[in-house]
């Protein structure tokens, strides 16, 4: 969905009840109180009607969930997104292969930015094959600052406008050695800007340095080492994972780039929960326009900052989550994080450091598929974050 801000008020809604019915369930609570955990079951029992039953049944075929909630930020305005997770097993026969997902999410706000997000993984041939195919078509409201994080931490350097987006991007694996994979895939986008740019500095950005109109193909190419027991949520494993690309860009000429993406993630089970641990890099070389440059912030790098704010050629980042369950279909989330940018890769270290600390909460619609609720406090700015699947 898009940009968050605490003026969203769904998540909060839903931890208060959660809260509330598991007082409810611990503790002995006076007749007047009753009434929080009525409407705590009530909302379980709507979001039961909408499959969110914690139960997969791969006879369904595509068994869905759906989860709606409302959003509400200065730059969008009041609106509505609805979250759905579809699981399914392609061949029932195949007791090897987890099952594969569909997350579709469609949203629409009062300041006329609306999307539809897919990001589909599919397993086959008992894990020997993997396919993933993500996109989005959107038209929103975005902003630039600038390149690096210096630029990003200047009000003054703030660029609004409206951004209409679509992107797809997919890849093939093949299973290589137990738990190794190795594939290739493409590329494809274009991002308009529309209407006219509304800058806090005397003037927009220049075209050389702010192109309208880029579209962006590329070829690319991806290994992967990948031992978690389920990619959405996972309780136990490790990914290591490379990714590499080469792009051409036609804007007001053409551009052409390299991009390196580089990640770590270990899950390890520690007392009742669950600890897991990221480190990413991403690395680009040659032209890169604004729009193809690496984003921290958003809902998944770094929640509690503006998505666009903080872009850069050069990306480092880590997060740390601690993950635990809670009586019932409930559970908590804590995590520290950090991540900085760079022009080149010999600048990264040079430019400040941002942070972000939060809480989440999370209620399980589907086994392994989670409904969350994230609040995110970073340098100077914060969100809240409602959707489906974990941050990574």
């Amino acid at each position: 969905m898009p940009n968050r801000s605490p003026g969203q008020l769904f998540g909060g809604v839903l931890l208060l009840l959660s809260s509330l019915s598991l007082y409810a369930e611990d503790k002995a609570v006076q007749p007047e109180q009753s009434w929080f955990s009525k409407v705590s079951n009530w909302v379980e029992h709507e979001l039961e009607r909408l499959g969110a039953d914690g139960e997969f049944n791969p006879d369904d075929g595509i068994d869905w969930t759906a989860v709606p909630g409302p959003f509400a930020t200065p730059d969008s305005g009041f609106g509505l997104g609805v979250s759905s997770v579809g699981l399914f097993v392609v061949d029932k026969e195949d007791t090897v292969s987890q099952p594969s997902s569909i997350t579709l999410t469609v949203f629409g706000s009062s300041k006329g930015n609306v999307g539809l997000d897919l990001d589909t993984q599919v397993f086959l041939k008992e894990d020997r094959r993997r396919l993933y195919i993500w996109g989005v078509a959107e038209k929103v409201n975005d902003v630039f600052y600038g390149p690096g994080i210096r630029d990003g931490q200047r009000n003054r350097n703030k660029h609004s406008f409206s951004l209409d987006t679509l992107l797809v991007n997919s890849k093939y694996m093949f299973r290589m050695a137990p738990a190794f994979y190795i594939g290739a895939g493409a590329s494809l986008g274009q991002n308009n800007v529309k209407g006219s740019v509304e800058s806090h500095q005397a003037q927009p950005p220049t075209s050389s340095a702010f192109p309208q109109d880029v579209r962006t193909a590329g070829a690319t190419f991806h290994a992967m080492y990948d031992s978690r027991d389920f990619g959405l949520n996972a309780k136990r494993g490790r990914l290591l994972q490379a990714d590499g690309g080469f792009y051409t860009s036609s804007a007001d000429r053409r551009h052409n780039f390299r991009k390196l993406a580089l990640e770590y993630r270990e899950y390890q089970a520690i007392g009742p929960g669950v600890l897991a641990f990221q480190l990413a890099s991403e690395f680009k070389f040659g032209d890169v326009t604004w729009d193809n440059m690496t984003k921290l912030g958003g809902e998944d790098r770094l929640r509690g900052y503006t998505t666009g704010r903080y872009r850069g050629r050069q990306m480092l980042m880590s997060q740390v989550e601690y993950r635990h369950d809670l009586p019932g279909r409930h559970g908590m989330v804590y995590w520290l994080g950090a991540g900085t940018l760079g022009l080149d890769v010999s600048d990264l270290g040079s430019e400040p450091w941002i942070h972000t600390v939060g809480l989440g909460y999370r209620y399980e619609l589907k086994p392994g598929v989670n409904l969350r609720a994230d609040f995110a406090w970073g340098n100077g700015d914060s969100g809240i974050y409602v959707g489906v699947n974990e941050a990574f």
